[in-house]
């Protein structure tokens, strides 16, 4: 482990905090030398396998798990417990720092996602989202329409299944067209 001299006061103060909880060892131990230390932020990034969102893979108990998930159970010491995620403060997907990952929920990670505006959907609501298949006014007909046609065959009209067109009938999407 190189000297304090050579380290950042972040990475000083993160190591030195680690190493006051009884981490360090630990969480050196998940990865020795599989990660580099990026010297702004303190993330540590994962060097080897990632998968298609960024995240490390690595081997655990013979399972393969993400990395920083690996990473939390080691620094903890403790099994992540059921219906819980493991996020990350710093927002990189690739780090596996124990300082920087923290438990939560699945309402906690996706309200953290969408307020930080990192949600594929983020401003995408109605006509912006890029899968959309009708405008405005298109719902709006459809809604004027009402029930005297039957879903089947609006739906072949404008292109899109006779459940869309229920849900839009019976407002359960595309809420905020009047």
């Amino acid at each position: 482990m190189p000297g304090a001299a050579q380290r950042t006061r972040m990475q000083a103060f993160a190591l030195s905090s680690l190493r006051k909880r009884g981490v360090w060892r630990r969480a050196m131990s998940i990865a020795p030398h599989k990660y580099k230390i990026d010297e702004q932020t303190g993330c540590w990034i994962w060097q080897l396998a990632l998968d298609s969102w960024g995240y490390g893979v690595t081997q655990y108990n013979k399972r393969m798990i993400l990395a920083h998930r690996a990473a939390w159970i080691v620094s903890s010491g403790h099994s992540i417990p059921k219906g819980m995620c493991v996020l990350h403060r710093c927002d990189r997907p690739s780090c596996i720092n124990p300082a920087h990952l923290f438990l939560g929920t699945l309402q906690d990670n996706s309200d953290d996602m969408k307020r930080k505006g990192r949600s594929h959907l983020c401003g995408h609501n109605g006509e912006k989202h890029p899968q959309v298949k009708l405008t405005l006014a298109q719902v709006r007909e459809i809604r004027r329409i009402g029930k005297s046609e039957k879903a089947v065959v609006v739906g072949k009209r404008y292109g899109v299944n006779y459940r869309t067109i229920s849900g839009i009938r019976n407002n359960r999407i595309w809420k905020n067209v009047i």
